[in-house]
């Protein structure tokens, strides 16, 4: 840009407590996207089973919207062999809590997502647990739909905590996680760049193609015009995202040269959104356009 004599200007921002911090939501709150124009980032993964395996990556993508929260149940403690019938069990609140979780799961959407854990439910089996607490999160193809199917599985909550006679407080554990809205232009854009490099880049405008992970990208999506992209590298079969052999297969000098490739790939693609005035204003519109869907 210097060399050139570009005006305009390009900022690297990382992103710390980015796995459940909610990182970037901080970032927007404290005014890092402030005249911005547009934001890239792109993430490494496995293959996609779904994806041809001709494909280097996924261009214009999606993700599930994420929240989680805390249920704590308050019951009442006594003897578990002497006076049961004088305690209120919190434990068996978060199991039936638990178990209506489980039934529900039959009735929500193939994309949908409920995910609980019991990591509290009495300190001695002798005594019945008067405090029990169970951590959840639900992940849906946009905010509104999550918003509702929270409300259901929070229903689960407020339902076992009356029929066992018990309290419940839920709290939100997470700031939410909204999807991807990616932006036709820069998709489309870093896509043909690939191409032209001999890498294929999935990029189908009718449908964009929807990952089960979340990320705070997604909010940043609500804000600005942006793409995320999926780029494969090399994994050992059956390899999962955030494992040790993906860290390893990350290390590896061909994951690393395709991590280059693909950083020059966003960089001709915001270059354009710098020095091309109706590039810039078509991926505007196209975010426009996007506004009247959510």
């Amino acid at each position: 840009m210097k060399q050139a004599k570009v005006s305009g200007k390009v900022r690297l921002l990382g992103t710390p407590a980015e796995e459940g911090g909610a990182g970037k939501v901080k970032l927007i709150d404290a005014g890092a996207l402030k005249s911005t124009i547009a934001s890239l980032m792109s993430h490494p993964t496995p293959h996609f089973p779904h994806i041809s395996a001709d494909s280097a990556g996924v261009a214009f993508g999606t993700t599930l919207a994420a929240a989680g929260f805390t249920a704590d149940f308050t019951g009442k403690s006594a003897h578990a062999a002497q006076m049961p019938w004088a305690g209120v069990n919190a434990l068996d609140a978060a199991s039936l809590a638990y178990q209506a979780v489980g039934l529900l799961r039959q009735h929500i959407k193939p994309t949908e997502r409920i995910n609980i854990i019991l990591p509290e439910g009495g300190t001695a089996q002798n005594i019945i647990p008067d405090k029990a607490r169970i951590r959840f999160s639900v992940r849906s193809e946009t905010l509104k739909e999550m918003d509702i199917l929270r409300t259901r599985v929070e229903n689960c909550m407020q339902g076992a905590a009356l029929a066992t006679g018990c309290g419940v407080e839920i709290a939100s554990e997470m700031v939410p996680y909204a999807e991807i809205r990616p932006n036709e232009t820069l998709c489309t854009e870093f896509a043909r760049y690939m191409s032209s490099k001999g890498m294929e880049y999935h990029c189908d405008l009718l449908k964009k193609d929807l990952a089960s992970f979340s990320t705070e990208m997604g909010n940043v999506s609500y804000e600005v015009p942006s793409f995320h992209g999926h780029y494969f590298i090399p994994t050992p079969p059956g390899t999962a995202m955030h494992t040790d052999a993906f860290r390893d297969a990350a290390k590896a000098e061909e994951a690393h040269s395709i991590t280059m490739s693909v950083s020059k790939g966003m960089a001709v693609t915001a270059l354009r959104v710098l020095i091309e005035d109706d590039f810039a204003t078509e991926a505007k519109n196209n975010f426009e356009k996007d506004k009247n869907l959510r």
